[in-house]
């Protein structure tokens, strides 16, 4: 009787030890795919106003005194990523031509007002935007 009363504990241990184990793995991986970063989703991120705005505010925020100091010339690639509320988050820079222009462009980019985020199977999701800068600038905005 004892042997058997021992044995059920253990079951009763390793049974709900498993169970909780498995819901707290289950549950660090709905985590990870909260935090998960898209590039391409089935409803992209809006930013108020269109893509053409958000190319004038992007210049509207820009130091060109600071810019136009670049002697350098090329193109380098920003990314941000657009959270699943909507918000900007700096990520990357790639073929980076200048530390000034690295840094103000982090300060534009994590200054861009609240879009609407994207979706992927009906779930706000955070995705990635990589933009272009080539130096010496050209103004795009058309307003």
């Amino acid at each position: 009787m004892r042997t058997i009363r021992i044995a059920l504990i253990i079951l009763l241990h390793t049974y709900g030890f498993s169970v909780t184990a498995q819901e707290i793995i289950r549950q660090k991986i709905d985590t990870l795919k909260e935090h998960e970063i898209y590039s391409v989703i089935q409803v992209m991120p809006v930013f108020p106003g269109g893509a053409d705005s958000l190319i004038c505010f992007i210049e509207s925020k820009m130091n060109f005194d600071l810019i136009n100091s670049i002697d350098t010339t090329g193109r380098c690639y920003y990314t941000f990523t657009i959270d699943s509320v909507g918000k900007s988050h700096f990520s990357d820079v790639r073929g980076s031509i200048s530390s000034l222009l690295d840094i103000e462009m982090k300060r534009v980019l994590e200054s861009l007002p609240i879009w609407t985020p994207g979706q992927r199977n009906g779930k706000m999701v955070s995705v990635n935007f990589t933009i272009p800068i080539n130096i010496p600038y050209q103004k795009r905005c058309k307003k």
